[in-house]
């Protein structure tokens, strides 16, 4: 499976945008681990298959809203500790992010604007995964856009991979 994996990551790596690899790289390089094993880490989202998620969203009468979303797949299992990550990018919106050390993809953020982003698979939709990984383009995503309008502009020029179904609210 890791093999598979590999391969797929190699196929996909031409769709990432370069800020993002020179990112990956200086991962692989500060940590000692090898890059082809971050950049893998990073797709395997997108290049495997069998992440389940749970969320839920409910705006309060006062109209604050309350998000919970979980990760529970015996793949996702593979993601853990779980720890929380302030990024605050050169350009673009800061934004927190739960997810695993050596990621730089996102799975589940909020931005300074109030952005809430969290996808989920679609386990029966078609499974060509070649494209813009999707846990790279949720951080472009979580950087760029201030609002669900903003989210569609940005899915609208994405070469996508694998379908999602995205779960994102703003302020």
């Amino acid at each position: 499976a890791a093999n598979k994996l590999m391969d797929r990551t190699k196929e996909i790596e031409q769709y990432i945008p370069e800020k993002y690899i020179t990112e990956i790289k200086g991962l692989a390089a500060g940590s000692g681990i090898d890059y082809d094993l971050i950049l893998m880490l990073n797709t395997a989202a997108t290049t495997g298959w069998k992440f389940f998620c749970t969320s839920v969203a409910v705006k309060m009468q006062d109209g604050k809203l309350i998000r919970s979303r979980s990760f529970e797949t015996s793949l996702g299992q593979m993601f853990k500790p779980h720890i929380l990550f302030i990024n605050q990018p050169s350009q673009g919106y800061a934004f927190a992010s739960v997810f695993v050390p050596g990621i730089v993809g996102v799975f589940t953020a909020m931005n300074e604007t109030g952005l809430n982003f969290g996808p989920h698979a679609i386990i029966k939709a078609l499974t060509d995964w070649k494209g813009f990984p999707n846990e790279i383009l949720n951080r472009q995503i979580i950087e760029n856009a201030d609002s669900v309008e903003g989210v569609g502009e940005i899915l609208k020029k994405a070469h996508l991979s694998r379908p999602r179904m995205i779960m994102v609210t703003d302020s």
